[in-house]
Parts: C-alpha cells; sequence; structure tokens
C-alpha cells in the first residue's frame, strides 16, 4: 500500500507514534482475514501505519439543528447509542490497571463478550456481523506505547439485527465505539443532528475542535476489485468536542459518520485530549469499517423492508 501523509499532519503523527525506536512491529489484531486493505495491521510498524493512510483534519462544517435536520432532538435509539453502549469506564479500568489488561490470544478468545444474534467470529479472534460487514477485532495492542484497546460489548439496538454496535476500553479512560445502522430512509445530515444532540444531552459540551480523518488511496488494496471500492467511498462528516476536564484530565469526545449503500457507519471515541494516538486508531478503525461494510452491501445489498 502506498498511502502518503504530508506536511504537519505527518509530522505530528510520527512524532505521537515514535517516541521509542520504531524497528518493532506494532501488534494490532487484525480486521479480517482478507476482505479489508487494513488486514495486516498486526504487522505494521508505527511509521508504517502513519503511511498507510492520508490523514487530514476535518471539523463539522456548520452548526447541527436536529429541528431543522426533521430529527427529535435526541431521537431514542441514537440516545441508546450514547447511554448503552459508548461509555469510557475509567472508573472500572482506570490508568492503575492498564498494564494488567491480559490481551494474549488465549485471553481474548475466551473474553467473556456475549455475542447476540447476528454475529458471528472469524479467525477466533474477529466479531463479525455479515449482515453489515462489520468486523471488531477482540482487542487492539500497540505494545510499544503501552497500549491496549480491548472489545468490551457487543450489542444489537433492534430485533432485524440491522442496528449493531461494539465498544472497546482502554486502561487509561478512552472509549472507542462502532456502529453499524440500516436507516436507508434517514440522510446522512438527520444522521448527524441526532447523534450530536445525543452527544450534548449526555456531555458538557463546549469548544467545536477538528478531528483526524484518514482515508485509503486507490492502490492500498488487498484483493481485485478493491480500488474501485476505494475510489467510490463516501466522504464522512467527523468532528470533536472539548467537554472538559474528567479526574483532572481534559478530554475530547469525537465523532466520524458516513452513509454507504443505506447504512449509517459511526465511529466514537472519546479520550483525553492530548490523546492522539487513540484519535487516529478510531479513524483508521472507522474507515476500516466504511469499507467492509461498503464493500459487503455492493456485493450483496439489503433490500429495504426485507428479513435479512
Amino acid at each position: 500500500m502506498t498511502v502518503r501523509v504530508r506536511g504537519l499532519i505527518a509530522a505530528s503523527f510520527i512524532a505521537a507514534l515514535t517516541a521509542c525506536t520504531t524497528t518493532q512491529p506494532v501488534n494490532v489484531a487484525h480486521i479480517s482475514a482478507s476482505a479489508s486493505p487494513v488486514s495486516s495491521l498486526q504487522n505494521l510498524s508505527r511509521i508504517a501505519i502513519a503511511q498507510n493512510f492520508k490523514l487530514t483534519n476535518q471539523s463539522l462544517a456548520t452548526p447541527v439543528n436536529a429541528d431543522q435536520a426533521g430529527i427529535a432532538p435526541v431521537d431514542p435509539i441514537l440516545k441508546r447509542h450514547e447511554r448503552d453502549l459508548h461509555q469510557n469506564r475509567r472508573e472500572e479500568f482506570g490508568a492503575a490497571h492498564a498494564s494488567s489488561l491480559d490481551t494474549s490470544p488465549a485471553a481474548r478468545i475466551s473474553a467473556s463478550i456475549d455475542l447476540p444474534a447476528g454475529w458471528t467470529t472469524a479467525d477466533g479472534e474477529i466479531m463479525f456481523h455479515p449482515a453489515s460487514g462489520m468486523r471488531c477485532p477482540a482487542s487492539i495492542n500497540l505494545e510499544e506505547l503501552s497500549r491496549n484497546y480491548v472489545l468490551r460489548k457487543v450489542i444489537n439496538f433492534d430485533t432485524k439485527e440491522r442496528d449493531v454496535g461494539c465498544n472497546y476500553q482502554s486502561g487509561d479512560g478512552v472509549a472507542i465505539t462502532l456502529f453499524a445502522s440500516f436507516w436507508p430512509d434517514m440522510t446522512l445530515d438527520q444522521s448527524v443532528a441526532g447523534s450530536v444532540a445525543g452527544m450534548m444531552a449526555r456531555f458538557e459540551v463546549g469548544e467545536e475542535l477538528t478531528v483526524m480523518t484518514a482515508a485509503l488511496t486507490a492502490d492500498a488494496t488487498a484483493e481485485p476489485g478493491d480500488a474501485s471500492i476505494i475510489e467510490g467511498m463516501e466522504k464522512p462528516i467527523a468532528g470533536g468536542f472539548d467537554i472538559g476536564d474528567r479526574n483532572g484530565v481534559r478530554y475530547k469526545t469525537s465523532l466520524w459518520l458516513v452513509k454507504t449503500e443505506g447504512w449509517h457507519v459511526k465511529a466514537r471515541a472519546t479520550y483525553p485530549l492530548e490523546d492522539q494516538t487513540s484519535e487516529i486508531i478510531a479513524a483508521i478503525l472507522f474507515t476500516s469499517t466504511h469499507f467492509d461494510v461498503r464493500k459487503k452491501n455492493l456485493a450483496e445489498p439489503i433490500i429495504s423492508g426485507a428479513e435479512v
């Protein structure tokens, strides 16, 4: 894959990920066996991660008004996304426990995650949702940086298994959550408005902030035909907010959202304001999920109203 990172963004990312030597590989659980252009993340060095994506800063282009978008100020389902899944349990997984989180293969496979209906496992370490194409690795390890992101919960929000999510926690109070929701009749603007309203209902939102986005390029392919899928990938909406101090640390909460083939793919992350590593990992996971959902549904679309 030859994806370039340019300018100050490249410099800042490399600085964030290369405080130590860069000759050892980063151990990141793979997204899938072969379906994704980022399927070999577990073998990449920190510099290689930087070189595999084009990173840019993005913010919400205009103020989001839920009423103008034609959605209730806090849609019940979108409120559930925040309340039931996107949690950063610093009190449960405090910084003191960061080094004790066991993310070995045996621990990942035996982790007490209850898979809901419509989910399966792939390669023993991937939680896979065939209807959407979303894949959730059991854990993501950046051993050289002592950063572990462990899959804590997988959930269905509806009985048709078309609104799903998975939540990651780190030992230092970071939450990264992925969602895939089949809402073909909802616009992207409505989805963004409802999600932002849910964020504002939960957090004391302060200044609007930019976030990193991670874009694949057409030659970042894993299989024949991937280039055309990447070339047609929809542009996401992304942005973040300062949410003030938590336990003496300044925090940020961020959103990435895109609509592809009737599916709303979303990532939510809550993390310390200066934690650029977690922000970029969230952006990479979002982009990979966007690709996987788009690829599956171009090949096998779901007809609106039909049973899965």
